[in-house]
């Protein structure tokens, strides 16, 4: 819940996220479907952050066999290659990419808000 409110600027009603938690959980459990469906060969899954987090993503809905069998890479920003003990958590290893330069997108809404108020 946390994750899908701060990933939508923190202005969703209380009555979206249980909608919202559903379709991000059965996301994850398609994708942990089609993974058992089709790694014998070997298989990459490239998804977002959220999506292979350790704790709340795909990874959760695996076998411990196909757990052991899985490397859970996060590509994450930030400036130097010092990653967070919480992040360290999330996978198996952290990439560090540079922030990329864009405008807050929250900002719409917050501009939004100002106007309707």
């Amino acid at each position: 819940k946390i994750a899908i409110d701060n990933g939508h600027c923190n202005i969703l009603p209380s009555s979206a996220f249980k909608g919202m938690v559903n379709a991000q959980v059965a996301r994850d459990v398609w994708m942990a479907k089609t993974i058992r469906e089709n790694s014998s060969n070997g298989l990459i899954l490239l998804a977002g952050n959220g999506h292979i987090q350790k704790d709340i993503g795909v990874y959760r809905w695996l076998s411990d066999t196909e757990r052991s069998r899985t490397e859970v890479i996060g590509f994450t920003e930030g400036d130097g290659d010092t990653v967070k003990e919480a992040e360290a958590r999330l996978y198996d290893r952290t990439i560090r990419v540079k922030p990329f330069e864009r405008e807050d997108p929250c900002k719409a809404f917050t501009d939004r808000n100002k106007i309707q108020t």
